[in-house]
């Protein structure tokens, strides 16, 4: 495959991979897609593992894609962007998801990717932030960005150390930042599934966390 920059774009067809796996979904981001001058959408992918055979034989220049795993494996979807990235350097990525925790979008940007928007937003900013990407300046939606500064304010009030919880919340925590379920918790600590549930809810209350995949971003951050 020849290099290309983001400056060769405006000279030839964008090649566009999407990926999504909601059929519906990836009609309407091919429609809107391809009304743009030059742009032609290449393949779709259903899957994770499809989405990177495709980016191997088609080599595209924009990869548009929503997050592929339920909620509870967003981490490990993070992973695989992670991959990607290192994998085609030269690719442009704009990730359009239904996300809205301001944690969750501040991880996926730090994937060094180009563009991130809501799917609520494809009609009306999918133009522009294709248009955007072409010129080689990143694309972030007004809305994606008010969800982060809404995480960051509460990050500024979350407490600094895990010391505010209880002993049993901090045992809890640990164990779960290991990937370990609730179920597997419970019977090593010999409590009740519903007595950890409890404790792990709690605890995500102090700390100002709404969702398991904003709770292991901070447990991580809180080893690094």
């Amino acid at each position: 495959a020849t290099e290309h920059s983001l400056g060769d774009f405006s000279d030839q067809n964008l090649r566009i991979l999407l990926a999504g796996d909601h059929p519906i979904f990836r009609m309407g981001l091919q429609t809107v897609a391809e009304k743009v001058p030059d742009a032609q959408v290449v393949a779709q992918a259903l899957t994770a593992e499809e989405r990177l055979q495709l980016l191997h034989s088609h080599d595209p220049e924009l990869l548009i894609t929503d997050l592929l795993m339920p909620a509870h494996q967003h981490a490990t979807d993070l992973q695989l962007l992670a991959d990607i990235r290192e994998q085609f350097p030269e690719l442009s990525i704009l990730v359009v998801t239904s996300v809205t925790e301001g944690q969750l979008l501040r991880a996926i940007l730090r994937l060094k990717i180009q563009g991130l928007m809501n799917k609520t937003q494809v009609l009306d900013e999918l133009p522009a932030a294709i248009a955007s990407i072409r010129r080689g300046r990143p694309y972030i939606a007004n809305s994606v960005r008010n969800a982060m500064l809404e995480a960051l304010q509460l990050e500024k009030a979350r407490p600094k150390t895990l010391e505010q919880l209880s002993p049993r919340e901090q045992e809890v925590l640990k164990l779960f930042a290991t990937g370990v379920s609730v179920s597997k918790i419970a019977e090593q600590l010999g409590r009740s599934k519903q007595t950890v549930s409890a404790q792990k809810i709690s605890a995500m209350r102090k700390l100002r966390l709404t969702t398991d995949v904003a709770l292991l971003i901070y447990l991580q951050k809180k080893q690094a």
